[in-house]
């Protein structure tokens, strides 16, 4: 099974497991084994110990049946999913040597934000469909791999083609050490975007 789960729920369902789920977490969260073994996806275990206990089943959908989404490049097809999760990154290796990769995690600091087509991923390989490149895990890139994620990124290169840069002015929000910004926002109301934004005073 592929991506995160659940990934629809009715509220109806979800309500009598929240206290459930809430012990479950804050007891991983006070044992540093258990939150050392089950890492960054301990609240997930949690949930799905809460819904166990309370109840709540789910519809589990395979690879390339679900109606969600495609996880390339542990999916090498679309099927019925109508979204992409990009999680994982994924490497072409050909002859041992690295020649392409993509992941998310680097996009981190203020120059991605700020002038993010300066940034765009690169696609992999011309050839890559053509059965020549292994993944991290060894496995032979496929064509439906390296369609899958080709689409994918270059719906992600479309998507930062249409993102204005950001300014350094007024110099606030971004870098550590700078104030925090004023959207000229109120509390509670939706915000227009037009306003101009300054540096909050402090």
């Amino acid at each position: 099974c592929t991506g995160p789960a659940p990934t629809m729920i009715r509220r109806v369902d979800l309500v009598p497991l929240m206290d459930e789920y809430e012990r479950i977490a804050a007891a991983i969260e006070a044992d540093p084994v258990a939150k050392q073994r089950l890492g960054w996806v301990r609240e997930m275990y949690a949930y799905d110990l809460a819904a166990a206990i309370i109840g709540v089943k789910h519809v589990v959908q395979d690879p390339g049946e679900t109606i969600m989404i495609a996880q390339p490049p542990a999916d090498a097809k679309m099927g019925r999913a109508s979204m992409y999760h990009y999680t994982w990154g994924a490497e072409y290796f050909r002859n041992g040597e690295k020649v392409w990769s993509w992941d998310k995690r680097p996009y981190v600091e203020t120059k991605h934000v700020r002038q993010p087509a300066k940034f765009k991923p690169e696609l992999p390989p011309a050839d890559g469909s053509e059965g020549v490149y292994n993944l991290q895990d060894g496995k032979k890139v496929s064509k439906g791999t390296d369609e899958l994620l080709r689409d994918m990124l270059t719906l992600i290169r479309g998507a930062i083609d249409r993102l204005d840069e950001l300014p350094h002015q007024p110099g606030c929000g971004w870098d550590q050490g700078e104030p925090e910004c004023d959207f000229g926002c109120e509390p509670g109301k939706l915000c227009e975007p037009a306003k101009v934004w300054k540096a909050r005073e402090v």
